[in-house]
Parts: C-alpha cells; sequence; structure tokens
C-alpha cells in the first residue's frame, strides 16, 4: 500500500487559484482528477442563457475524473471561492497509472465511483423528500 501511495503522491500536481480565478472552463479539454485541499469551488452550467448552479467543491472533494476518463470536454465551468489550494491529477498521469499499476487505478475509480454515487443518492433523496 505504501508503494501504491508513493507513485500515485509522485504524480500530483500541486495547483493554486485566486479568488474568481477559472478552474476548469466550459469548452476546455479535461484536464484531470481535482483534489480540493483548501477553499471552495463554485461549479455552474448555462442553459439556454440561463445560468445554474451545480455544485460547491469543499476541502477533500474530488471533481473531474468523468471528464478525465471519458475524454469529454466541459460542458461546466468552475471557479475558485477564496483561495483555493489543490492537487490535480492530469489525464496523462490517470493514463499511465493505467498502465503501471492497473490495479491502483481500479481502486481509486471504484472509490470514486463510489463517492459519484453517493452524492447521486443524497441529490435524489433530497428531490423526492417531502419537506
Amino acid at each position: 500500500l505504501a508503494d501504491e501511495m508513493a507513485i500515485l503522491r509522485a504524480r500530483l500536481v500541486p495547483r493554486t487559484f485566486a479568488d474568481g480565478e477559472v478552474v476548469i472552463a466550459e469548452g476546455g479539454g479535461p484536464e484531470g482528477l481535482f483534489l480540493v485541499l483548501s477553499g471552495l469551488i463554485d461549479v455552474h452550467i448555462d442553459q439556454s442563457g440561463v445560468r445554474h448552479h451545480l455544485a460547491m467543491f469543499t476541502p477533500g472533494t474530488t471533481f473531474g475524473v468523468v471528464y478525465a476518463v471519458a475524454h469529454r470536454d466541459y460542458d461546466i465551468d468552475a471557479h475558485a471561492k477564496g483561495e483555493v489550494q489543490a492537487l490535480l491529477l492530469t489525464v496523462a498521469a490517470l493514463a499511465e497509472l493505467s498502465r503501471i499499476s492497473p490495479d491502483l487505478m481500479l481502486a481509486l475509480l471504484r472509490r470514486l465511483v463510489a463517492g459519484a454515487f453517493d452524492s447521486l443518492d443524497w441529490a435524489t433523496r433530497a428531490l423526492v423528500t417531502p419537506n
């Protein structure tokens, strides 16, 4: 496990964003998996000229992996709220992990899918539960 963690840590790129700075831009190509260390990341989508708030990523959360794995351009945008410190596991690093350590990549993806399911389950329950 320590060896796998070292492999993963060696590929994480520190990123800092100032308040209001674009973290990802709609139409841009995927950068990879972001892990938020501090600050907040505010995510929106524009539909028919209306801007909709989608999510607020907080310290300890991740985002972006679906776009990276699917090789899909962003259809959302995200901005820093306050100063943000994050780690980025780039698209290239994700591909490399798949080649050199498929078990590690599978474990990472399993954890991310479980987290995504938990978020989707929470959102669905919030929509269907009467107040």
